[in-house]
């Protein structure tokens, strides 16, 4: 595992719903530290208290691991005319201020992304 933060929203690997309770617990599992105590919601609704690694692994050996929740970001663009777009003029990002401010519709579209995936697209008019 990499790059995992308790201190951030997770959830297990499989998706399922997970909270931290607490990063210090005196826990240890197979001989070594199980820092982290969290509830994992189980496909029937109910909640369960779990031990895992300081990085988020499971000391279970089926991986049910935490894995940091990755955050919404939005990329905002200049809504374009159709003839700026045959003309290849090119997309650039903005903030929410100068796509709004750029665009001659005063319109502007929200690209939405969590992590590296899109989610969704929202229009914008001022």
């Amino acid at each position: 595992m990499t790059d995992f933060d308790p201190t951030k929203p997770v959830r297990q690997r499989n998706g399922a719903e997970a909270r931290i309770l607490c990063v210090d617990s005196r826990a240890t599992a197979y001989g070594s530290p199980a820092p982290i105590l969290a509830e994992a919601k189980m496909p029937d609704g109910s909640w369960i208290v779990q031990l895992y690694r300081a990085n988020g692994e499971s000391v279970k050996a089926i991986d049910d691991s935490l894995v940091n929740i990755p955050e919404r970001q939005s990329v905002w663009m200049a809504a374009r005319s159709p003839s700026d777009v045959k003309r290849g003029v090119p997309w650039t990002p903005f903030t929410k201020q100068d796509a709004m401010s750029f665009s001659p519709t005063r319109t502007a579209i929200e690209l939405i992304f969590e992590g590296d995936e899109f989610i969704e697209a929202k229009y914008h008019r001022s």
